[in-house]
């Protein structure tokens, strides 16, 4: 913006059809006498709000997961030794999440029995420690991973590329291809939850974490089924004439559909991505903090992501791992300590690195440090579950800024932290 002019600049180019002959852009310019007033009526006129407050449990008493502690090296005696040292160390907790590489290969949703060779007796064995169990999902499957992904393509239950292609990749895919389940097509997305009921059935796990859903991961200049009228067309016509523009030919339509679609599988379950979701009655979890001091993703943008999750209307924070999730190696003793400190007063904790990692001959101050931390949290999850239902009553946000509170104060508008 210059000389009081506001330029707008659209390119028709990736991820969108560059093939397209037209799209139709809107622009909604608001001005309010303050931002906490402009803020109110875009969630009135765009935004919307939550249709109902998420877990109280997983608000008040911290996650456990298996991620950033083990990344993918999980199996059934590590889940238990796991299990064992919360509970031995006396920390409380909302439930256990067994994250990546438990499954037979990526998409069978079917666990390998060479790692867990009882699943559903080692959940039962975790509920009578006192722990609910969630389990780690993606929307992929990796090619040769069959019956299921020779299932889905045969169905056309795969995101398409303009050629009719559904070969993509994604960060488990690192040998091959993978492919994109096409949830805006609604015979793949009930293909997709009735094998996730099913796997709950036979597992007795009691919900899901669902990770990724962004449309980057779809295959270029993509071809949802929403996109286009005939689905035969998109297969075998070199140069689809799209119909006019809608919601429905927006690259990001397929997050929406995803996350309509995994959030029927109730109030404890998370998820990191979406597009016009922000009604849903669960948690947005951050995208993964790395451990580090910086600006670069490390701990101050903790507390950024947090307010800007809850100005695009999202205010149902799950932050990431506390920590962070150490891919440059694990966080240090202090970096851990203010990681929970920064945390407290968000809406919910979530633990992988552990506070007994940290003991080196002054363990019980350390733990007991923790501790403090983590009931700290606890003893304000009252007024966490009061904010929830002003968001949901109200639309207001759970963390908002500080100009919240005084929101002509120039100075408070700068506030960040």
């Amino acid at each position: 913006m210059m000389d009081n002019h506001l330029c707008f600049v659209a390119s028709l180019a990736l991820p969108y059809n560059p093939r397209a002959q037209t799209y139709d852009f809107e622009y909604s310019i608001g001005v309010a006498s303050d931002p906490r007033k402009a803020h109110m009526e875009a969630v009135h006129r765009f935004l919307g709000k939550p249709s109902g407050v998420p877990d109280r449990l997983m608000a008040a008493r911290p996650i456990w997961s298996t991620w950033a502690r083990y990344k993918r090296d999980v199996d059934q005696y590590v889940v238990m030794e796991f299990a064992k040292e919360i509970i031995d160390n006396r920390f409380t907790n909302s439930q256990f999440e067994l994250d990546d590489d438990w499954e037979i290969c990526y998409g069978a949703l079917t666990f390998s029995t060479t790692k867990f060779p009882n699943i559903r007796k080692t959940v039962q064995d975790l509920k009578s420690m006192g722990f609910r169990v969630t389990l780690w999902i993606h929307p992929f499957i990796n090619k040769g991973c069959n019956p299921w992904y020779n299932e889905a393509l045969t169905n056309r239950y795969f995101v398409l590329d303009h050629n009719g292609k559904e070969d993509t990749q994604w960060w488990n895919s690192e040998q091959g291809e993978a492919a994109y389940i096409d949830f805006t097509n609604p015979e793949a997305a009930n293909w997709y939850t009735s094998r996730l009921h099913k796997l709950l059935e036979d597992t007795g796990i009691d919900s899901f974490k669902f990770d990724a859903g962004e449309s980057s991961w779809q295959p270029d200049v993509s071809s949802l089924a929403n996109n286009i009228k005939d689905l035969v067309n998109r297969v075998y016509c070199i140069d689809p004439v799209l119909p006019s523009t809608s919601l429905d030919q927006h690259p990001l339509k397929i997050q929406t559909d995803y996350i309509m679609h995994v959030a029927q599988f109730g109030p404890i379950v998370e998820v990191r991505s979406g597009f016009r979701n922000q009604f849903q009655q669960i948690y947005m979890r951050m995208i993964d903090k790395d451990s580090l001091w910086s600006w670069n993703n490390g701990l101050p943008t903790l507390i950024t992501t947090l307010l800007q999750l809850n100005m695009n209307g999202y205010p149902l924070v799950l932050p990431d791992m506390i920590g962070g999730n150490g891919y440059e190696g694990a966080p240090s003793r202090e970096m851990f300590i203010r990681w929970l400190q920064a945390n407290v007063f968000m809406p919910s904790l979530q633990f992988s690195y552990v506070p007994w990692d940290y003991s080196d001959g002054d363990g019980i101050k350390i733990l007991d440090l923790c501790r403090h931390f983590v009931k700290l949290h606890e003893d304000y999850t009252d007024l966490i579950m009061e904010r929830f239902q002003k968001a949901v009553d109200h639309g207001e946000p759970v963390n908002p800024p500080i100009w919240w509170v005084d929101p002509k104060n120039p100075v408070a508008q700068s506030i960040y932290d």
